[in-house]
């Protein structure tokens, strides 16, 4: 919620955020598996509450990667400060992953003042797994 929620769209103001919150980028071989040959950014976030990543890539979207998550408190917690930050949040589609077994996915649709953007979250199904918050301008 901090990085991608707030930046999504400002691919440097997310960068400059990263760099003032001390996320160190991650180096150019890990890079490759959060870009898939996109340019762009990949910022190390793990703290004490676990492993996280940051990613930026060129085109202004966001993803905040999760190593390990509940699904279900990720849906709760992500809708709850979504809506006290003042931010619309319409769900427009829940779909199971085809190829990856036990991870749903939840499209939703975002707006605040004049500015729309979507999110998904890719989260697991049975348990705590790896869990992502994709933020598309």
């Amino acid at each position: 919620m901090q990085s991608c929620a707030r930046f999504v769209g400002n691919r440097q103001g997310l960068r400059d955020w990263a760099a003032k919150a001390g996320l160190s980028e991650v180096p150019a071989e890990g890079e490759a598996a959060f870009l898939h040959g996109a340019p762009g950014r990949v910022f190390d976030a793990t703290n004490a509450a676990g492993k996280f990543v940051v990613v930026s890539p060129d085109d202004g979207s966001c993803s905040a990667v999760a190593e390990r998550a509940d699904g279900g408190a990720v849906i709760a917690d992500v809708e709850a400060r979504l809506r006290d930050s003042g931010v619309a949040v319409t769900l427009a589609g829940e779909t199971d992953d085809k190829a990856v077994r036990g991870v749903r996915h939840r499209e939703y649709v975002v707006s605040q003042d004049r500015q729309a953007w979507q999110i998904l979250l890719s989260i697991p199904l049975d348990g705590p797994g790896p869990a992502m918050l994709t933020a598309v301008p």
